[in-house]
Formats: structure tokens, sequence, C-alpha cells
């Protein structure tokens, strides 16, 4: 858009019109010498035609008032802004919390408008997007195929539960660094000053998640297993979400909670395996918030499945005890692992735990009865049943979705007023054509032709 250097020189656009009342005065006091008056006396006075032609305005009058018109513009100093054409690096913060919805959309597709917007506007000769959580994932932009911007940059972003990697300050010479970010995260938001132009994308606020879902089994009854569901929100206001704890054919626990204001809460629950353990439980928040992505998490509870175990009679009760009360291990069912204390090799094909007497093995040390059960316990068939405990979990930044104020106050930079859902951009320096020297040589030009003119006409 066209601006001025002086606007004030416009305001005497107005008087122009005093120019032609000068040119007309100036012909009227032209003197002319003639030999007598009394010839002129009985000359009859001009027709209508002839009148209305002296009334007619003079074409020099048009001369003097657009050298005028063109000095006042000259000197008002005229600018067109001129996108500059330097390259642009753009670094993308697809954190989780980009899935939010927003009036108009997730702030994902906000970010691709905003973006394609911006591209369009400034025009760079290379355009490189970045993401802050996936280092080295990366797309290029190429300018000759604008109309595939918006597609390229939507498929592109996929938000991750990743820490976000800040690139290192640019250095002189760099292409200029955008960042596009909900500030969700704070480390984010304290490095927006390091961009040259920034677009915070993003208002909603409340939102909860399920933030960890595990399962183990219970010691001494090993037809049960005790599972832990945890739950955060992360609102500025109370909330009320209904918890619950489901396989594909029962519900395990189901519970209204009441949240307070970034608070987190805990519940335990029972997952009875008389009749079979499910092969996957969720934890589900209902009912859906501005982040339905967090609202479910799921697990396998296939690491937390008890081990059937068929000990070898020789065993003593003591060893037979211990595979019973283990939480790893349960004597029921089609045994998939084997405990033998017997000289002779084992005869199974099955995983096998084999603890030989000392007189079995007279060479070697005598192992104890407590060396025989931390064996046991420490590792069977290549597998450490202590540690048969499923569990899955995220961050709490995942349940985070408020943006974060920009750290973006740096000498010679200012944030534009912020909007809702649209782009913010630190300001940035636009280059400018001036046309005043355009201008005044137009004046110019003119002014010299006036005078030629001039000069002839005294010839």
């Amino acid at each position: 858009m066209l601006d001025w250097a002086a606007p004030l020189w416009l305001l005497l656009l107005p008087a122009l019109p005093v120019l032609r009342l000068l040119h007309r005065r100036g012909e009227s006091d032209r003197e002319i010498p003639v030999s007598a008056l009394f010839l002129w006396r009985s000359d009859e006075a001009d027709s209508e035609p002839e009148a209305e032609a002296r009334r007619r305005p003079d074409p020099i009058w048009w001369l003097r008032a657009a050298i005028a018109a063109l000095l006042l513009l000259g000197l008002a100093g005229p600018r067109w802004p001129v996108a500059t054409s330097s390259p642009v690096a753009i670094w993308i913060d697809d954190g989780p919390s980009l899935a939010t919805l927003e009036e108009g959309g997730t702030r994902a597709e906000l970010a691709v408008g905003a973006l394609v917007r911006a591209l369009e506007e400034t025009r760079p000769s290379e355009a490189v997007v970045h993401s802050l959580r996936r280092p080295g994932r990366r797309l290029e932009l190429a300018p000759e195929a604008r109309d595939g911007w918006g597609d390229a940059l939507a498929s592109w972003i996929a938000t991750v539960d990743a820490p976000a990697l800040l690139p290192n300050p640019a250095s002189t010479g760099a292409p200029r660094r955008w960042l596009v970010s909900d500030a969700a995260d704070p480390e984010v938001a304290a490095a927006a000053a390091d961009f040259d132009r920034v677009f915070q994308l993003g208002s909603r606020t409340e939102n909860g998640a399920v933030t960890a879902l595990a399962l183990r089994p219970q010691i001494g009854q090993s037809d049960r297993l005790r599972g832990l569901v945890r739950a955060h929100h992360s609102g500025a206001r109370p909330a009320v979400r209904r918890l619950r704890v489901s396989s594909s054919n029962r519900i395990l626990f189901e519970e209204e909670l009441e949240f307070a204001p970034g608070a987190s809460l805990q519940r335990e629950f029972t997952v009875d395996g008389s009749e079979a353990f499910p092969s996957e439980i969720a934890a589900t928040l209902e009912p859906p918030d501005a982040l339905p992505a967090d609202d479910r998490l799921r697990l396998d509870t296939s690491p937390a499945r008890r081990v059937p175990t068929r000990v070898d009679p020789s065993c003593g009760a003591p060893l037979r005890s211990a595979v019973a009360a283990h939480p790893g291990l349960t004597p029921l069912g089609p045994p998939e692992l084997a405990v033998w204390c017997s000289a002779s090799a084992p005869p199974d094909s099955l995983p096998t735990l084999w603890i030989r007497s000392p007189e079995m093995a007279p060479d070697a040390a005598a192992p104890d009865f407590a060396t025989q059960v931390a064996a046991l316990l420490d590792g069977a068939a290549g597998r450490d049943l202590l540690l048969r405990i499923a569990a899955t979990g995220r961050r709490p930044a995942s349940a985070r979705i408020a943006p974060a104020p920009l750290d973006v106050e740096q000498p010679g930079r200012a944030l534009r007023p912020a909007a809702v859902a649209v782009a913010v951009a630190v300001a940035t320096v636009e280059e400018r054509a001036e046309l005043a020297p355009m201008v005044l040589a137009a004046a110019l030009l003119l002014l010299i032709a006036d005078s030629f003119r001039r000069l002839r006409k005294r010839r």
C-alpha cells in the first residue's frame, strides 16, 4: 500500500485552483502597444463563439498546475512497499497442543493458513520448513509451486509428544527465521525473541488429559491384576469430567472426578482374570474437550500377564511356593515356562529354568536356596520377570494447551497487536521503493517544457 514520508505537503493540493486565478489575471494585465485606439472604435463586440473560446481554460494553465502538483507530491515523499526476496527458514512447534480445536479449525490448520498468506505477501526466494520436535525433518517450498504450498504444509505437519529442540540464534547473513507456535511450551515462548517473525496461534485454555495408565500382577492372587490411572486438568477453571477404564467387553472402572485448576488425580482399580485378562484396556475422559487426542490413553496388557509355569515335582516345597507367590508366574493354564530340578536333562522344549543341586554338579560351587530363588526371580528364558509390568504415559506438557506470554521484548522489535487464532508477528523492516525522485523528475521535465515554450513565444 502506498504511504508517504511527509504527508503534510499533500494539504497544499486543494490550493491548486489559485494558480488558475493567477494565470487568468496575468493574461488580462498584459499591455499591447498599438498606434491609436480610435482605429478600433467601429469594431463590433466579440461574437458568442469567440467569447466562449476566451472563457475556455488555457492549456498552459494545466501544464503549470501539473508542475505544482508533481512538486507537492515529490515533497510528500511517496513510497511503495516492496517485499524482500531473501530466503526464509520456518520453525514449526509441532507439539501435541497443535491439534487443539479452535474456531475455524485446529491450530495446525490455522498455522497453514497464516503461513501461506505470509509467504504470498513476502514471496521469499526460498522457504524451508523445520520441525522443532523432530530434528532433521524439513520441507522445502518451491517458489514456483505457490498453489501447492497449503496442501504440502497440511500433509507435512504432524504433532508429536517430544521435547522441543530450539535452534541456535541466527548469525549475521543467515536467512530470516520465522516461528509458528501456540506458546503452550514456556521454553519455546521464552525463545520467541530470537526469531524475526512469530506466528502465535490459539486462545483456548481449558483441557484435561489422561496422563498415565498401568497394570501389574497382584502378589498372592494369580487371577487379578492391579491397575492405576492418572488424569490431569490444565485449565484455569475447575472442571468435572468422567473417567472410565474399559476393555473391549466390559467397564473396569468409572468415576466422576472434580478437578481443581492444574490438579492431577489418581485412582486404582483391579482386573479380574478368572475368565480371561483383556488384551488391551483404555482410559477415557468424557466429554471431549478442546484437545480430544489426549482424552484417551490405550495400554497393551500382555506385559502384565502372568506366565503359566510348570514346576518339576522334584523341586522342593519352598521353591514351588516361591513360584506360586511370584507376581509374574502362575501355575494355572498351559505352561509357557518350566522349572526343572532333576539331574537328567529336562524333557520339555519349553523355556526351562534348570536348578541343579550340589550332588548333580560336584565340580561346581554349591548354590544355596537363596541363590536358586534369586536366579529364578532375576530372569527366566531371557525375560526379566520382575519387570513384567504394563505401563504407558505421557508428559504433563501434553495436557497443557494454554498459550504462554511470548518473550519478544528486544531492542528494535515490537509485538503487533494480538488477535485470537490468527498470526501475531514481530514487526520486521519492509523495503520501500522511493517514488519521490521519479515524481520530481517529471515535474522538472514539465518545467523545462514550459520554459522552452516561453522562449519560443518571445521570439
